[in-house]
C-alpha cells in the first residue's frame, strides 16, 4: 500500500469521524419519550450511532487491530460491579413482587449498557485532535449546545418556537439545563489551556449558554452552574476567569436590555393564562400553582423514598418497585427526584456503596494532575460537581452527557499523539495501530520510502514497530544511538524483523 493510498484512506476516515462527532453532539440532545412503560422510555437520535460505534470498536479489538481506549482507572471491573448491582436489584424485585417491571429491565438495566457505550464513545473520541492538543469533540459539544440554546432563544423571542420554558431538543427543561451545565464545564476546562478557537469564541459561547440556562427556569440548573463557574473562577487560570466573567457580562447585558425593551422570551404554562418574563418566573413563580405542585411532589417522593429505604435498608425494595407501588398517590407515577435516594430506596446500602464507590474512584483519578488530557480532566471534575448539585433535586444518574463527558475525561490520551486524522488504538487521533512489536507496519514502509541515509529509516522502523508502545520506542532509539556511536557500521545491520 503506497503512502498516497494510506493518506487518502486517512482523509476518508477523518471525514467519517467528523460526521460521526457532529451527529453525536447534536443527536444525544434530541430526546423522545416513548410511552412503553409507566414512566416512559427516553431515546435519542444518537443511541443507534453509539451502539454501532461500540460494535465496530469491539470487532476491531477482537480482530487484534485495537480500538478500545486506555483508561485512567480499572474501568471494566467497576462497570461490571454496577451492572451486577442492577441485576441484583432486579432479582430482589422478583423475590419481593414476583415479577420485574419493564421500566427496570428496559430503562435501567438495558439502559446502563447503552450508557456504558456512551462512555466508551467519549473515550474513543477524546484522542481526536486534528489541530494541536485541543480535543475537537469537546469543542464540538460546546458549540452544539450553544447553537441549540441560541436557536431556542431566537425562536421563543420571535415566535417560531413554542416553548414556555426553554428545553432545546430534549423535551424537558431540566434535562436541557443539565446539558448546558455540562457544556459550561467543558468550556471552562478547555479555557484552562485555551486554544485560538476558545480564546476567540469562548466568551460568546459562555454568554449564550448562560442565557439558555436562565430562560430554562431550572432552579437546580442555576444552582449547579453557580457551583461550576465559581470553581472555574477560583481554581482555574486567568483565561478561564476571563471567559466566565465576559460571558456573564454579555448574558446580563442582554437580559437587562430585554427587560427594558419588554421583548424577552415569554414563558408560561402554554395555555395562555400566564405570560411572564423569564426573569420574573425564575425569581418569583407568581402564580404559585405549578411551582407549588412541583415542590409538593418532590417532598412526597423524598418522604416515601426514605420510608422505603427504612423498610429495606440492606438490599432495597428492588429495582423498579417504587414507581409501581406509588403510582396512585398523585394520580400519576411518582418518581424519586434524587439520584442517591433512588439508589438507596431500590438497591439499598449495597447499591449505594457500589455507585458512590465508582463516583469516588472517578474523582480521585481525575484529581491527579498532568497528562495530555488535562483539559478534559478538569472538565470531568466540574461536570461531576454540577451533577452532584443537580442530582439532589433530579434523578440524573442515567443522563447521557454525564457518561459521554466522563468517558472523555477518564480516557488516557498518549502524550505522543499526533494531530492527525486516522483511526488509532487510543482513539481517532492516530494512524491505525495495526502493527505489533517486532512487526513493520505498512505506514512505516511508506514513511521510509524516499530516505537515502541509514539513520533515518532505522529510526522510522523503530518508531513504526513500537508506535503502540512509545516508551519502548524511546528506549530502542537510545540503544541504537549508542551502538551507532560505538560502531558506525552497526547501522546497516539493523532491520525490522
Amino acid at each position: 500500500m503506497t503512502r498516497e493510498r494510506t493518506e487518502a484512506r486517512s482523509g476518508r476516515s477523518a471525514i467519517a469521524v467528523t460526521l460521526l462527532a457532529v451527529a453525536l453532539a447534536f443527536g444525544h440532545q434530541t430526546q423522545y419519550l416513548l410511552p412503553v412503560t409507566k414512566t416512559g422510555l427516553t431515546i435519542t437520535l444518537a443511541d443507534p450511532l453509539v451502539a454501532a460505534l461500540v460494535a465496530g470498536i469491539a470487532v476491531a479489538e477482537w480482530r487484534g487491530k485495537g480500538g478500545l481506549p486506555r483508561w485512567r482507572l480499572a474501568l471494566w471491573p467497576w462497570l461490571g460491579l454496577l451492572a451486577g448491582t442492577l441485576a441484583l436489584g432486579m432479582a430482589v424485585a422478583w423475590w419481593r413482587t414476583g415479577h420485574v417491571t419493564s421500566w427496570a429491565l428496559g430503562s435501567r438495566f438495558a439502559g446502563f449498557f447503552l450508557l456504558a457505550g456512551y462512555l466508551v464513545a467519549g473515550g474513543w473520541l477524546a484522542a481526536w485532535r486534528p489541530r494541536g492538543d485541543t480535543p475537537a469533540f469537546a469543542v464540538m459539544l460546546v458549540a452544539a449546545t450553544a447553537a441549540i440554546a441560541g436557536w431556542a432563544l431566537l425562536g421563543t423571542t420571535f415566535g417560531w418556537v413554542s416553548q414556555y420554558r426553554l428545553m432545546g431538543l430534549t423535551g424537558n427543561p431540566n434535562a436541557f439545563a443539565f446539558e448546558i451545565v455540562c457544556a459550561m464545564s467543558l468550556l471552562a476546562g478547555l479555557a484552562a489551556k485555551p486554544s485560538a478557537t476558545v480564546i476567540r469564541w469562548g466568551a460568546p459561547a459562555m454568554g449564550v449558554l448562560m442565557l439558555g440556562l436562565w430562560y430554562s427556569l431550572s432552579r437546580a440548573g442555576l444552582l449547579a452552574a453557580g457551583v461550576v463557574l465559581a470553581g472555574a473562577v477560583i481554581r482555574l487560570g486567568p483565561a478561564a476567569r476571563r471567559v466566565v466573567v465576559m460571558g456573564a457580562a454579555l448574558a446580563a447585558g442582554i437580559v437587562i436590555a430585554a427587560n427594558i425593551a419588554h421583548h424577552q422570551p415569554r414563558v408560561g404554562r402554554g395555555d395562555g393564562e400566564m405570560s411572564l418574563s423569564a426573569s420574573e418566573a425564575v425569581l418569583a413563580h407568581p402564580d404559585g400553582q405549578e411551582a407549588g405542585y412541583s415542590n409538593r411532589e418532590r417532598m412526597l417522593s423524598v418522604e416515601e423514598a426514605f420510608a422505603t429505604w427504612r423498610e429495606h435498608p440492606l438490599l432495597g425494595a428492588g429495582l423498579g418497585t417504587f414507581v409501581e407501588s406509588h403510582a396512585g398517590l398523585l394520580g400519576q407515577p411518582l418518581v424519586i427526584h434524587n439520584s442517591a435516594l433512588w439508589v438507596l430506596a431500590e438497591m439499598g446500602v449495597v447499591g449505594f456503596a457500589a455507585f458512590s464507590g465508582f463516583a469516588v474512584a472517578c474523582v480521585r483519578v481525575l484529581a491527579r494532575r498532568g497528562g495530555q488530557n488535562d483539559a478534559l480532566r478538569v472538565a470531568g471534575l466540574l461536570t461531576l460537581a454540577g451533577f452532584a448539585v443537580m442530582a439532589t433535586f433530579h434523578d440524573l444518574a442515567f443522563q447521557r452527557p454525564l457518561w459521554l463527558i466522563l468517558g472523555m475525561a477518564l480516557a488516557e490520551v498518549p502524550a505522543t499523539a499526533k494531530p492527525q486524522s486516522g483511526l488509532g488504538r487510543s482513539g481517532p487521533g492516530e494512524f491505525p495501530c495495526r502493527d505489533r512489536p517486532g512487526r513493520l507496519s505498512w505506514w512505516g514502509i511508506g514513511r521510509i520510502a524516499g530516505n537515502i541515509n541509514c539513520t533515518g529509516p532505522t529510526v522510522l522502523i523503530m518508531r513504526s514497530r513500537y508506535r503502540c508502545h512509545p516508551d519502548r520506542a524511546t528506549r530502542a532509539e537510545g540503544s541504537f544511538t549508542r551502538k551507532r556511536l560505538k560502531d558506525p557500521s552497526a547501522t546497516l545491520g539493523m532491520t525490522a524483523k
